[in-house]
């Protein structure tokens, strides 16, 4: 079995987000819970899996969290084409108070998941090489709220230029 179909296999439909099909090319939507931003990537790659890393439940029963090592980002991309990488991805709104610290803590905890379904796919799927080689990539999106303003410069009589016959700049 290739990465992608151990990983399909493992990871439950819910945990993934779903493509979709924006005539020959894929588009990927991603969502904060509990909010109405959402990011769309577009042009992602058919065999691309999105999982939403959050799902996955904080093992606060075994650790303490004295150093943020429950927290979660909100998802996971892995793509081989057109080379192997795996995205950590975390979405904020700008209003939200999540200091920098935090946000790099939920980015390794997405790892973490990652790394434990690496393990799965080599003890379980006895693959020793799954997920390996893949390049890694942190990313943040931070939603950036405009005020209302106008678009469209007002023109004065000033800047407005009147040509006539006799001008000669006709």
């Amino acid at each position: 079995m290739s990465t992608m179909e151990i990983l399909m296999a493992l990871i439950k439909n819910e945990a993934i987000v779903a493509l979709k099909k924006n005539f020959d090319k894929f588009n990927c939507v991603l969502y904060e819970l509990n909010s109405d931003y959402k990011f769309t990537i577009k042009n992602v790659p058919q065999d691309t899996i999105v999982i939403k890393a959050d799902k996955f439940p904080a093992p606060l029963a075994i650790f303490k969290g004295s150093k943020m090592e429950c927290k979660r980002a909100d998802f996971v991309i892995i793509t081989e084409i057109p080379t192997k990488q795996i995205f950590y991805i975390e979405l904020k709104r700008s209003k939200s108070p999540t200091s920098s610290e935090e946000m790099n803590a939920q980015l390794k905890g997405a790892k973490c998941v990652m790394e434990y379904c690496k393990a799965i796919g080599k003890e379980f799927w006895k693959v020793q090489d799954f997920l390996e080689g893949y390049e890694t990539k942190y990313v943040k999106f931070f939603a950036q709220t405009l005020g209302k303003r106008p678009t469209r410069q007002k023109m004065g009589k000033s800047s407005l230029h009147t040509y006539t016959r006799d001008s000669n700049n006709y």
